[in-house]
Parts: structure tokens; C-alpha cells; sequence
């Protein structure tokens, strides 16, 4: 069909801009998943899932993936990956859930000392299959004390261990369960290796790197008091480049990710809050942000009370950032916004004190 044609020559197109690197990734996901369909093919068709239930024990532990012999390490990996790809053992599945996820957490935490391409793509295979089975893993993933080691592998390390670390990033990024502890023993050198990493990534065409380091920002701020001693503040205002990321900052508050709008929001009041740190946006970022909040604010139902966090960043950045508010860029349409906000909600609601006290702050909406 045309349609699928058009398809293909847009893919086409896209791959010209791809590096080779970024092919030979695409080409080992594409085979991945095509020996994921043949084994599940193969398995469905004959009893190779008896003997494969045989060959693996049924009270498996740690220990049972820490023999010094590689091949046979291997082995094991594969298939208990196949496993987990086919559900043929239903009993396997229990015991990792039953165990808090020994196993799982355990060959995360060797990836430090792996060396093996074929192991570490072997263990990120796993640790996504339990993943996508139990969505608690995330937690139990974010928690594992692995988070330093996967920022900077990330910055640092060669492809493969580029492709391990950056699926852990992901998953915290995405999965909102990473204990505020662990955030917190974040030194302001690994917030600068995010910062790091977003800006490599911004002109590599890889969008997932760049996107995931920007959300790992927000998590990481967010844990941490609106101030200008938040370490995420005094890193993005001490690295002048990391104004670059401003723009991937406003596409991910403006696409309402739900896991990652409040983190943002927050983010930006601490940016806005202090005189030192206020300009952190380039200007037309800045005006794309303005506009992005009053689409928001707009949209929003009523009584919804994240109205607040947006009002909290307009209040911040209108008492801090003298250039704008002397602009006057969208002054008409901020007091409208304000003032139906007031006239909306009773005196006593949140949402209208939060205006009401922007009104106090603000004398340039009365002129």
C-alpha cells in the first residue's frame, strides 16, 4: 500500500542521518527481537520447553550466576532469559518475585565488574524481560545503590555499557520509585555528569540520552528544598552550556508527561527563585515557556491544584528576572489569566491566594 510505502521512505530517510554506531544498536534490537519471536516459535511447536525446564534449576540462586567459567555463565544467562521470554517456567517466575528479586538485583550490581559485551547485553536482557513482567522492579532497580555507577558509564564508558547504563537511566527516569535517599547522595560531580550528558547529546540525534538526563535532573532536584543551595541549581548556573538544555526542559513540561511535569515545575521554581540563577533560560525559551504555562493553566480543570506549581514558577520568575517583567511579553494575557483565576475560586481556595498574592507581588499587572 502507498501508505506503507511513504512509511518506509521516511525510515529511509531518517537512517542517512544515523551514525554507523546507531545502525549497528538498531540492528542488534531487530535481531533481538526477531530470535525472541523464533525461540517463542520454536518453543510453542515442540517440548524443547521440557527439556529447557530440565536443564534449569527450579530453586535457582545467586550463586548459580557467579561461576568463574564465562561460556557457561553465558549459558545460564540465555536461558534463563528464555525463560523469562516464554514463561516456561512459571515456578522461575515466583521465586524471583518471592525473593524480593535476589537474582535480578544481584547481576545488576555486577555490572560494574562485567567486561563481557555478550554478558552485559545478556543481564540488560534480563533485567528488562523482569521488568516488563514486574513493574515493582523499577523501584527495586532505582534503590539498588547502582544510580552513581550508571551516570557516569553513562558519560564515560564504551557503546556497551553505554546501552546497559542508559536502559537503568531510563527506568528511573521513567519509573518515579527511586527512594529520595538515594537521590540525595547524589554529589554535585554526578548532577554535573547529567548535565554533561544531556549537552553531548544534544547534537548526536539521540534524543532518548538527552531526554533521560534532563528528567534525572528534575528527580534530582525535586527531592531537595526551592533554594538557591539546590546542588542542581548550583551546578546548571556554575556550567554556563547548560543553558543549551532549556529547551528539551520546556518540550518535557509542555508534553505533560505525568511522571515527569512536577519534577520540572519544581525545577524551574528553584531556577527562577534566585537573582543569580533567573536568567538560566534563553530568552526565547523563556517566551515559549510563558506561552506553555498559559496553555496550560488554561486547559487545566477546575480545582486542579497543580494550577499552584505553575503559578509558583510565573510568581518566581516575575519578582527575580527584572528584564522580563519590564518586557511585558504576554503582559495582557497574564493579567487576564490572573484575574480569572479570582474571579473562579472563593477567597478561601488555595488557587485564588496563589493569585491573590501574585497581584501583591506584581505591581507591573495593575499598570
Amino acid at each position: 500500500p502507498m501508505s506503507s510505502l511513504q512509511t518506509f521512505e521516511d525510515i529511509v530517510q531518517k537512517l542517512d542521518y544515523l551514525r554507523l554506531e546507531q545502525l549497528e544498536d538498531l540492528s542488534h534490537i531487530l535481531t533481538q527481537k526477531i530470535q525472541q519471536v523464533t525461540n517463542h516459535i520454536a518453543l510453542s511447536r515442540d517440548d524443547s520447553s521440557e527439556n529447557l525446564e530440565l536443564d534449569l534449576p527450579t530453586d535457582l540462586t545467586v550463586e548459580y550466576f557467579q561461576t568463574p567459567l564465562n561460556q557457561e555463565r553465558i549459558l545460564r544467562l540465555e536461558k534463563l532469559k528464555t525463560c523469562l521470554e516464554t514463561g516456561v517456567m512459571d515456578s522461575l517466575r515466583n521465586s524471583i518475585e518471592k525473593s524480593d528479586f535476589e537474582i535480578p538485583l544481584s547481576l545488576s550490581s555486577s555490572l560494574e565488574q562485567e567486561s563481557d559485551p555478550k554478558t552485559i547485553r545478556l543481564i540488560q536482557d534480563v533485567l528488562t524481560l523482569v521488568a516488563d513482567i514486574y513493574p515493582d522492579f523499577y523501584c527495586k532497580l532505582g534503590n539498588s545503590g547502582a544510580f552513581n555507577w550508571i551516570i557516569r558509564e553513562l558519560v564515560e564508558s564504551e557503546q556497551d555499557r553505554v546501552m546497559m547504563a542508559l536502559m537503568f537511566l531510563s527506568l528511573i527516569a521513567s519509573g518515579g520509585g527511586i527512594d529520595s535517599r538515594e537521590l540525595r547522595k547524589l554529589d554535585e560531580d554526578l548532577i554535573e555528569c547529567l548535565v554533561e550528558l544531556g549537552l553531548k547529546n544534544i547534537d548526536n540525534y539521540d534524543e532518548s540520552v538527552l531526554l533521560a538526563s534532563v528528567r534525572c535532573l528534575f528527580c534530582v532536584c525535586r527531592v531537595f528544598d526551592v533554594s538557591a543551595e539546590n546542588p542542581v541549581v548550583k551546578v546548571v548556573t556554575r556550567n554556563k552550556l547548560s543553558s543549551q538544555l532549556g529547551n528539551s526542559m520546556i518540550s518535557i513540561i509542555n508534553g505533560g508527561d505525568a511522571f515527569s511535569l512536577k519534577p520540572g515545575l519544581h525545577f524551574l521554581q528553584c531556577i527562577f527563585a534566585s537573582q543569580e540563577s533567573s536568567d538560566f533560560l534563553f530568552v526565547n525559551d523563556l517566551h515559549v515557556l510563558i506561552d506553555v504555562i498559559i496553555l496550560a493553566v488554561n486547559n487545566l480543570g477546575q480545582g486542579d491544584l497543580l494550577c499552584l506549581d505553575f503559578l509558583k514558577v510565573l510568581s518566581h520568575l516575575w519578582n527575580n528576572l527584572a528584564h522580563f517583567a519590564d518586557s511585558g511579553y504576554k503582559k495582557q494575557e497574564l493579567v487576564t489569566l490572573v484575574t480569572q483565576l479570582l474571579e473562579t475560586y472563593p477567597p478561601s481556595h488555595p488557587i485564588y491566594e496563589a493569585a491573590a498574592s501574585m497581584i501583591l507581588h506584581l505591581p507591573n499587572f495593575s499598570q
